[in-house]
C-alpha cells in the first residue's frame, strides 16, 4: 500500500502536468487561425482545463498527513526548565 505522503506528492505532480498540458491546449485554441482539430474540440479543451485546474487546487489543499509544527518563542523559564531537566531516555 502506498503511503499517503507519497500518494499526495505523486498526485500533485500528475495534476501539475495535466494543468500544464491543458494550459498549452487553451493557448493553442486561442492562437490557432485555421479550422483544424484544435478549434473543433475547443469546448472539450476548456472543460479539460477547468477539471484539471480543480484537480490541481484539490491536490494542493489535500493534507499529506505530516504533523504541522507550531513554532513559538519560549519564555526564559521554559528554556531553563529544558536545560535543567535530566534526560531519562534509556
Amino acid at each position: 500500500m502506498i503511503k499517503r505522503k507519497v500518494f499526495v506528492y505523486i498526485l500533485r505532480i500528475i495534476a501539475s502536468l495535466f494543468l500544464l498540458v491543458a494550459m498549452l491546449l487553451c493557448l493553442a485554441v486561442r492562437l490557432s487561425d485555421k479550422g483544424d482539430v484544435v478549434d473543433r474540440n475547443s469546448g472539450w479543451i476548456v472543460l479539460l482545463f477547468f477539471i484539471t485546474s480543480g484537480l490541481f487546487i484539490y491536490s494542493l489543499l489535500m493534507s499529506d498527513g505530516s504533523p504541522k509544527h507550531i513554532h513559538r518563542k519560549k519564555a526564559a523559564d521554559e528554556l531553563l526548565k529544558e536545560i535543567r531537566r535530566p534526560d531519562r531516555k534509556n
